[in-house]
């Protein structure tokens, strides 16, 4: 299995009215800079947040890898709960979902790694919408990777 190259995401909440509230130095970005000391933090204005993002070239993922926070011990509320990754091979198609987690039970500790399987389609832009939280305001990632095949 390798790790997918990632070069370009967007940060953007479904509703269109607001726009993500991170804390100077941990935007969405953070996920994808291969730096686990590193996070996406973002403040709860909406039911939804979303980050859409993109791979180099097509890849084909077979499961993914989130990392919690720096700081998740201290802070486990701000963990992923529930969400939905959808994929599409061309900026043009329709989303198709990937995966969807109603419960996804990260761990309550810093910096730990936990993998999700995932559909086996060839993909190039992906969509990773969180609804839920453990229970905070905020949601935090450290990192965000895909195994492909």
């Amino acid at each position: 299995m390798r790790h997918a190259p990632w070069y370009s995401c967007r940060c953007d909440r479904l509703s269109s009215s607001a726009s993500p509230r991170a804390p100077a130095g941990e935007g969405c970005e953070k996920m994808f800079d291969g730096k686990e000391e590193t996070k996406w933090c973002c403040s709860k204005e909406s039911n939804k947040w979303s980050v859409e993002f993109m791979s180099k070239h097509p890849i084909t993922p077979t499961k993914y890898t989130l990392t919690t926070g720096n700081d998740t011990k201290d802070f486990a509320g701000r963990n992923l709960k529930k969400w939905e990754l959808c994929g599409k091979l061309h900026d043009t198609d329709r989303w198709t979902l990937l995966d969807s987690q109603d419960d996804g039970a990260l761990p309550a500790d810093n910096i730990q790694k936990k993998s999700f399987s995932c559909r086996e389609k060839e993909c190039q832009f992906f969509r990773f919408v969180i609804s839920e939280s453990a229970g905070d305001d905020l949601i935090q990632l450290s990192e965000f990777k895909f195994d492909i095949m």
